[in-house]
Protein backbone atom coordinates (compact mmCIF):
# COMPACT_ATOMS: atom_id res chain seq x y z
CA UNK A 1 0.00 0.00 0.00
CA UNK A 2 1.42 3.34 -1.04
CA UNK A 3 1.52 5.88 1.79
CA UNK A 4 0.66 9.41 0.78
CA UNK A 5 2.46 12.10 2.67
CA UNK A 6 0.38 15.03 3.71
CA UNK A 7 1.79 18.34 2.64
CA UNK A 8 2.53 20.48 5.66
CA UNK A 9 1.05 23.93 5.75
CA UNK A 10 3.72 26.66 5.84
CA UNK A 11 4.42 28.05 9.28
CA UNK A 12 3.15 31.58 9.75
CA UNK A 13 4.18 34.12 12.36
CA UNK A 14 2.55 36.95 14.23
CA UNK A 15 4.43 40.23 13.75
CA UNK A 16 3.33 41.26 17.24
CA UNK A 17 4.85 38.17 18.87
CA UNK A 18 7.81 37.00 16.81
CA UNK A 19 10.84 36.96 19.16
CA UNK A 20 13.28 39.79 18.67
CA UNK A 21 16.65 38.37 17.66
CA UNK A 22 19.84 40.33 17.26
CA UNK A 23 20.81 40.78 13.61
CA UNK A 24 24.42 40.08 14.66
CA UNK A 25 23.59 36.51 15.61
CA UNK A 26 24.65 33.80 13.13
CA UNK A 27 22.08 32.10 10.87
CA UNK A 28 20.36 29.50 13.05
CA UNK A 29 17.67 28.05 10.86
CA UNK A 30 15.44 28.71 7.86
CA UNK A 31 13.23 31.07 9.87
CA UNK A 32 15.98 33.44 10.99
CA UNK A 33 15.48 35.79 8.02
CA UNK A 34 11.84 36.20 8.99
CA UNK A 35 12.78 37.02 12.55
CA UNK A 36 15.29 39.57 11.34
CA UNK A 37 12.80 41.14 8.93
CA UNK A 38 10.30 41.53 11.72
CA UNK A 39 12.90 43.09 13.99
CA UNK A 40 13.98 45.43 11.20
CA UNK A 41 10.38 46.53 10.62
CA UNK A 42 9.95 47.32 14.31
CA UNK A 43 13.19 49.26 14.33
CA UNK A 44 12.26 51.35 11.27
CA UNK A 45 8.89 52.24 12.74
CA UNK A 46 10.37 53.15 16.12
CA UNK A 47 12.77 55.46 14.28
CA UNK A 48 9.83 56.82 12.18
CA UNK A 49 11.52 55.80 8.93
CA UNK A 50 8.18 55.04 7.35
CA UNK A 51 9.21 55.05 3.69
CA UNK A 52 11.72 52.29 4.33
CA UNK A 53 9.23 50.53 6.57
CA UNK A 54 6.69 50.60 3.75
CA UNK A 55 9.03 48.79 1.37
CA UNK A 56 9.77 46.11 3.94
CA UNK A 57 6.09 45.84 4.89
CA UNK A 58 5.16 45.12 1.26
CA UNK A 59 7.75 42.35 1.11
CA UNK A 60 6.45 40.82 4.35
CA UNK A 61 2.92 40.80 2.93
CA UNK A 62 4.18 39.15 -0.26
CA UNK A 63 6.00 36.47 1.75
CA UNK A 64 2.66 35.26 3.17
CA UNK A 65 4.52 34.10 6.29
CA UNK A 66 2.92 36.42 8.84
CA UNK A 67 -0.54 36.25 10.35
CA UNK A 68 -3.13 38.68 9.07
CA UNK A 69 -4.35 39.64 12.55
CA UNK A 70 -1.69 42.22 13.41
CA UNK A 71 0.06 42.75 10.09
CA UNK A 72 -2.81 44.81 8.60
CA UNK A 73 -2.84 47.11 11.64
CA UNK A 74 0.83 47.89 11.14
CA UNK A 75 -0.02 48.68 7.52
CA UNK A 76 -2.58 51.27 8.66
CA UNK A 77 0.13 53.19 10.50
CA UNK A 78 2.64 52.91 7.66
CA UNK A 79 0.21 53.89 4.86
CA UNK A 80 -1.22 56.66 7.01
CA UNK A 81 2.26 58.16 7.42
CA UNK A 82 3.56 57.65 3.89
CA UNK A 83 0.55 58.00 1.57
CA UNK A 84 -2.58 59.02 3.50
CA UNK A 85 -4.56 59.47 0.27
CA UNK A 86 -4.25 55.72 -0.27
CA UNK A 87 -5.55 54.82 3.18
CA UNK A 88 -9.18 54.54 2.09
CA UNK A 89 -8.26 52.08 -0.66
CA UNK A 90 -5.94 50.19 1.66
CA UNK A 91 -8.59 49.76 4.37
CA UNK A 92 -11.18 48.62 1.84
CA UNK A 93 -8.68 46.12 0.39
CA UNK A 94 -7.93 44.85 3.91
CA UNK A 95 -11.64 44.36 4.59
CA UNK A 96 -12.26 42.57 1.28
CA UNK A 97 -9.29 40.24 1.71
CA UNK A 98 -9.68 39.61 5.43
CA UNK A 99 -10.64 36.17 6.78
CA UNK A 100 -14.30 35.87 7.78
CA UNK A 101 -13.50 35.98 11.50
CA UNK A 102 -11.87 39.41 11.03
CA UNK A 103 -14.43 40.85 8.58
CA UNK A 104 -16.52 42.73 11.16
CA UNK A 105 -13.43 44.24 12.82
CA UNK A 106 -11.78 45.41 9.59
CA UNK A 107 -15.08 46.70 8.20
CA UNK A 108 -15.68 48.81 11.31
CA UNK A 109 -12.20 50.33 11.08
CA UNK A 110 -12.81 51.11 7.40
CA UNK A 111 -16.16 52.78 8.16
CA UNK A 112 -14.73 54.70 11.13
CA UNK A 113 -12.07 56.13 8.83
CA UNK A 114 -14.66 57.18 6.23
CA UNK A 115 -16.72 58.89 8.95
CA UNK A 116 -13.62 60.64 10.32
CA UNK A 117 -12.98 61.93 6.79
CA UNK A 118 -16.63 63.11 6.50
CA UNK A 119 -17.22 60.67 3.65
CA UNK A 120 -20.79 60.19 4.82
CA UNK A 121 -22.27 59.02 1.53
CA UNK A 122 -19.56 56.47 0.83
CA UNK A 123 -19.82 55.11 4.38
CA UNK A 124 -23.60 54.80 4.04
CA UNK A 125 -23.28 53.09 0.65
CA UNK A 126 -20.90 50.56 2.20
CA UNK A 127 -23.04 49.79 5.26
CA UNK A 128 -26.58 49.69 3.87
CA UNK A 129 -26.27 46.64 1.55
CA UNK A 130 -24.43 44.65 4.23
CA UNK A 131 -26.40 45.56 7.33
CA UNK A 132 -29.06 42.86 6.88
CA UNK A 133 -26.48 40.07 6.67
CA UNK A 134 -25.83 38.26 9.99
CA UNK A 135 -22.16 39.17 10.36
CA UNK A 136 -22.83 42.92 9.97
CA UNK A 137 -26.23 43.15 11.62
CA UNK A 138 -25.00 44.97 14.70
CA UNK A 139 -26.33 48.05 16.55
CA UNK A 140 -23.01 49.86 16.17
CA UNK A 141 -23.45 49.90 12.38
CA UNK A 142 -27.03 51.06 12.83
CA UNK A 143 -25.71 53.96 14.88
CA UNK A 144 -23.18 54.80 12.19
CA UNK A 145 -25.87 54.76 9.50
CA UNK A 146 -27.96 57.16 11.57
CA UNK A 147 -25.03 59.55 11.94
CA UNK A 148 -24.23 59.36 8.22
CA UNK A 149 -27.85 60.08 7.24
CA UNK A 150 -28.03 62.94 9.71
CA UNK A 151 -24.97 64.62 8.24
CA UNK A 152 -26.17 64.02 4.69
CA UNK A 153 -29.52 65.53 5.65
CA UNK A 154 -27.82 68.61 7.10
CA UNK A 155 -25.77 69.02 3.94
CA UNK A 156 -28.90 68.64 1.77
CA UNK A 157 -30.77 71.11 3.97
CA UNK A 158 -28.15 73.79 3.27
CA UNK A 159 -28.85 73.41 -0.46
CA UNK A 160 -32.64 73.73 -0.29
CA UNK A 161 -34.31 76.49 -2.33
CA UNK A 162 -35.34 79.53 -0.29
CA UNK A 163 -39.04 79.19 -1.10
CA UNK A 164 -39.07 75.71 0.44
CA UNK A 165 -37.45 76.98 3.64
CA UNK A 166 -39.76 80.00 3.90
CA UNK A 167 -43.20 78.63 3.12
CA UNK A 168 -42.73 74.93 2.41
CA UNK A 169 -43.42 75.29 -1.30
CA UNK A 170 -42.50 71.94 -2.82
CA UNK A 171 -41.45 71.25 -6.38
CA UNK A 172 -41.65 67.47 -6.75
CA UNK A 173 -39.06 67.53 -9.55
CA UNK A 174 -36.48 69.52 -7.61
CA UNK A 175 -33.60 67.12 -6.93
CA UNK A 176 -32.47 69.23 -3.97
CA UNK A 177 -35.78 68.66 -2.21
CA UNK A 178 -35.89 64.97 -3.15
CA UNK A 179 -32.41 64.46 -1.73
CA UNK A 180 -33.26 66.39 1.43
CA UNK A 181 -36.42 64.39 2.14
CA UNK A 182 -34.74 61.06 1.35
CA UNK A 183 -32.00 61.64 3.90
CA UNK A 184 -34.50 62.94 6.44
CA UNK A 185 -36.51 59.73 6.04
CA UNK A 186 -33.45 57.54 6.54
CA UNK A 187 -32.17 59.63 9.46
CA UNK A 188 -35.55 59.37 11.21
CA UNK A 189 -35.74 55.63 10.63
CA UNK A 190 -32.22 54.75 11.73
CA UNK A 191 -32.21 57.19 14.66
CA UNK A 192 -35.46 55.77 15.96
CA UNK A 193 -34.05 52.22 15.81
CA UNK A 194 -30.62 53.12 17.20
CA UNK A 195 -32.13 55.11 20.06
CA UNK A 196 -33.72 51.91 21.41
CA UNK A 197 -30.25 50.48 22.01
CA UNK A 198 -28.27 53.65 22.73
CA UNK A 199 -30.89 55.58 24.70
CA UNK A 200 -28.24 57.27 26.84
CA UNK A 201 -25.91 58.23 23.98
CA UNK A 202 -25.56 62.05 24.16
CA UNK A 203 -24.61 62.45 20.49
CA UNK A 204 -27.56 60.38 19.32
CA UNK A 205 -29.94 62.22 21.66
CA UNK A 206 -28.85 65.56 20.24
CA UNK A 207 -29.35 64.64 16.60
CA UNK A 208 -32.49 62.67 17.46
CA UNK A 209 -33.98 65.86 18.88
CA UNK A 210 -32.74 67.92 15.92
CA UNK A 211 -34.36 65.62 13.36
CA UNK A 212 -37.55 65.34 15.40
CA UNK A 213 -37.82 69.12 15.60
CA UNK A 214 -37.35 69.41 11.84
CA UNK A 215 -40.09 66.88 11.18
CA UNK A 216 -42.55 68.59 13.50
CA UNK A 217 -41.74 71.97 11.95
CA UNK A 218 -42.08 70.82 8.36
CA UNK A 219 -45.02 68.50 9.02
CA UNK A 220 -43.93 66.35 6.11
CA UNK A 221 -46.67 63.78 6.08
CA UNK A 222 -45.09 61.86 3.23
CA UNK A 223 -41.53 62.33 4.33
CA UNK A 224 -40.85 60.00 7.19
CA UNK A 225 -42.09 57.80 9.93
CA UNK A 226 -42.78 59.38 13.30
CA UNK A 227 -39.71 59.80 15.46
Amino acid sequence: MIRIRKRKNPITYDVAEVPVLSTKRPMLNAQTDLYRSNEKLRSLMNEEKYEQAKKLFIELVKSNRFHFQHLWKIGVEIIGKTSPKDLTGYLKAVFISSPVKHSAETFNVYIDYLIAENSWELALDEIQPRYDTPIFHHPILLRKMAICCYNLWKSARNNLPEEYLEDGERNENDLRIIRYEKHLRFAARYLSEAHKTYSGDPELLLIYYDVGLEISTRKLTNCCHSI
